[in-house]
């Protein structure tokens, strides 16, 4: 399993929660900012939460994260369902979004898993699309 930040304290951190709660998992740690080009293996998986509504240009990062998935493998982001930009979401990605953004970046059968009420922007969704 991989975490990419580009805060190495968030690292150490993960590492940390993960060694108290005795997670029996392999965990590598990525310094790197993920709207570059990620050194990474093919993955089976992907999960972007909370981290898209702070990039412009998320077709070309969510070109770059599709290219790094087996066929098959999926990609879960999860973001606020707003199209409302704020000082705290400031390039925001509803769902209705995601889905035309995920099948425009050759992701197959691109879904919405779920939506949660949230007390900021009313509601989070899980949006889910497959590598070719």
């Amino acid at each position: 399993m991989y975490a990419v930040d580009k805060d190495r304290r968030a690292l150490m951190a993960l590492e940390k929660n993960l060694t108290a709660a005795q997670m029996p998992t392999q965990l590598d740690t990525v310094q790197a900012d993920f709207t570059q080009p990620l050194a990474l293996p093919p993955l089976d998986g992907a999960v972007m939460a909370n981290s898209l509504h702070f990039v412009r240009n998320k077709e070309e990062v969510l070109t770059g994260i599709a290219d790094l998935l087996r066929p098959g493998g999926r990609l879960i982001v999860v973001e606020y369902n707003t199209a409302d930009g704020t000082p705290w979401v400031p390039y925001p990605l509803d769902e209705h979004g995601f889905l035309e953004l995920a099948a425009r970046v050759g992701l197959r059968t691109p879904d919405v898993l779920a939506r949660i009420p949230t007390s900021y922007l009313e509601q989070f969704y899980a949006g889910i699309g497959f590598a070719a």
